[in-house]
């Protein structure tokens, strides 16, 4: 009877050497699960901070676009025409068929630019208009009758 009590002493010491090693393996596994916890929420925490700041960036800059484009709507969007060695500063009255809204008189001989066709139209621009009804348009180049 002595031996198998040694030999259940034997089992058991088994048993409980394994129980411990398993426990170390819980203790090691919840310390990493607790370790890489603190570390997501660090970088969450991180990431919340980051969105913060750039949605707070993205508002000053879409007021910043928002005034800019105000500013721009009340200039004048068209530039004056520029010399042009094609097109005639003035010819005489009988000849000034071809008229823009936007850039009076100062348009090529041919025809190819008028007030339905301009691409580089003013504010207020005026589709209809034409060289013998203006509609309130620009004048450059347009003859002067002498007298």
């Amino acid at each position: 009877m002595l031996m198998q009590n040694q030999g259940q002493h034997r089992f058991h010491a088994a048993n409980a050497t394994e129980n411990n090693s398993h426990n170390e393996e819980t203790n090691l596994a919840l310390a990493n699960l607790a370790s890489a916890t603190a570390s997501d929420r660090t970088a969450i925490a991180n990431l919340t901070a980051t969105n913060e700041r750039l949605t707070a960036h993205i508002e000053q800059l879409t007021q910043q676009l928002t005034l800019t484009m105000q500013q721009l709507s009340n200039q004048q969007v068209c530039p004056p025409a520029l010399p042009n060695p094609t097109i005639r500063k003035s010819r005489p009255p009988a000849q000034q068929t071809h008229y823009c809204w936007s850039h009076g008189f100062r348009v090529r001989p041919d025809g190819s630019h008028t007030s339905k066709t301009c691409t580089r139209r003013r504010p207020g621009h005026q589709e209809n208009a034409t060289a013998t009804n203006r509609m309130g348009g620009y004048e450059f180049g347009i003859a002067k009758s002498s007298e």
